[in-house]
């Protein structure tokens, strides 16, 4: 009896292994560094042109790696690599018991250590330490708040509250004196004052607070700006990205909702809605975005995976098949280019990355072992860049480890997207 090897989640380690040891594979077997450390690399039928798996090897490479590293701030050999502006970076080094967040500019760090949350005790930090990246250290402070950001020119911004209370933050300056204290933060309702996430943006300075299904807009010296409320509220959304649009349109939104979502630009002055890029789309969740603005990335499960014009809001293609048939297991974050717009995404159990035209035909596609599941292409689509990373990119609370990266050339021609059929057994 012949077994068919279907490229499905289940089985995509299968299928690699089917591939990388078949008869009529050649896999390129390569020694790289992963986290500093020695590691052999396998891939088939593209093999990459550069790894980068090391500081040093960080170091030499730094211009090119450069546009598809993390955004902001990242862990590498417990050093933060910490991006300044221009084409070069400074390291600080990682302390296992603080939580450390950077300021924009990478000029200012803030250390939390926090001690247990429980019923009883409210979110404070055990000790805050504020220094600069040089090393020096600006002030200190023993029960200070939970969650703090710093802002380009030092002020710090932190989360103050009882587990029992809708949240309020605290301002401190850049030599520690408390400006003032905003609590509650959120006054219109209630169910999106219990959750939020800090963010500083540069250029005005401001410091977002993002709610479940709102946003709190702060000075640096913790004056409120305004507030944006999700519509349809009784439809239970969630806001799951905010940032400054990459076409210069202000702000933009994107709201999940159970079913669908939307995407809406914002006035970065006063928080009013100027357009709406999206509403109430049943398509997948706006991911990320191409290196120029131009496209987003669509993924989701089990709609699967997309590509949209960030221009105008216009869907350019959608598919959750692959060769007409098979459902997309997409594992790690999906990639768009801008010119040709085109986008990317690891398959399966992260061992097959994949790059689709605009209408959703696999133009190029590679095995490789280990999995380097988070991926980035260039602005026009010719150079793919996986990146093997651990903890959550824009988390705080976990640091997002770089442990190394691969680049490969993606060349399309007639043949680069066709994917051979593999039978083993009898």
């Amino acid at each position: 009896m012949r077994k068919t090897l279907t490229f499905t989640a289940v089985s995509a380690a299968v299928l690699a292994a089917a591939l990388l040891s078949g008869a009529n594979a050649s896999a390129v077997e390569m020694q790289v560094l992963i986290g500093g450390q020695p590691a052999r690399l396998s891939a088939w039928p593209h093999a990459p042109y550069l790894s980068v798996g090391s500081l040093n090897e960080l170091r030499e490479h730094y211009e090119t790696i450069r546009p598809y590293l993390p955004d902001g701030p990242f862990v590498m050999e417990n050093q933060w690599v910490v991006p300044l502006p221009g084409a070069d970076f400074r390291l600080f080094p990682e302390d296992p018991e603080y939580i450390e967040t950077f300021s924009p500019n990478g000029e200012y760090a803030a250390l939390v250590k926090r001690h247990p949350a429980g019923p009883v005790f409210p979110r404070t930090s055990q000790h805050l330490r504020v220094m600069k990246t040089t090393g020096e250290t600006l002030w200190e402070m023993e029960d200070g708040p939970w969650e703090v950001v710093a802002t380009d020119d030092g002020h710090i911004v932190g989360q103050v509250e009882d587990i029992r209370a809708p949240i309020g933050v605290a301002v401190y300056d850049a030599a520690g004196a408390c400006l003032c204290t905003r609590s509650p933060l959120f006054t219109e309702r209630p169910r999106w004052s219990y959750a939020a996430e800090l963010r500083v943006l540069s250029a005005p300075a401001m410091v977002l607070a993002l709610g479940m299904e709102g946003v709190c807009a702060l000075s640096v010296t913790g004056d409120v700006l305004w507030q944006y409320t999700v519509p349809d509220t009784d439809q239970r959304p969630q806001i799951t990205w905010v940032d400054r649009d990459p076409l210069g349109r202000g702000l933009f939104a994107v709201i999940r909702y159970p079913r669908d979502v939307s995407v809406e630009l914002l006035d970065p002055g006063t928080g009013q809605v100027t357009a709406t890029l999206l509403s109430h789309q049943p398509i997948p969740f706006p991911e990320s975005l191409s290196l120029m603005g131009t496209h987003a990335a669509l993924r989701s499960w089990p709609t699967g995976l997309g590509l949209l014009d960030w221009r105008t809001g216009e869907l350019v293609c959608h598919t959750n098949e692959l060769e007409g048939q098979t459902p997309i297991p997409t594992d790690g974050p999906a990639t768009a280019s801008d010119s040709p717009p085109r986008f990317a995404c690891a398959l399966g159990a992260g061992l097959d990355l994949t790059v689709f035209d605009d209408n959703g035909k696999c133009v190029w596609w590679t095995m490789m072992t280990p999995e380097f599941t988070r991926l980035v292409i260039s602005s026009a689509g010719s150079t793919l860049c996986a990146l093997n990373t651990r903890g959550r990119v824009r988390d705080p609370d976990e640091p997002a480890e770089f442990l190394g990266a691969v680049l490969f050339h993606v060349e399309v021609s007639p043949s680069s997207g066709l994917r051979p059929r593999y039978r083993s057994g009898q």
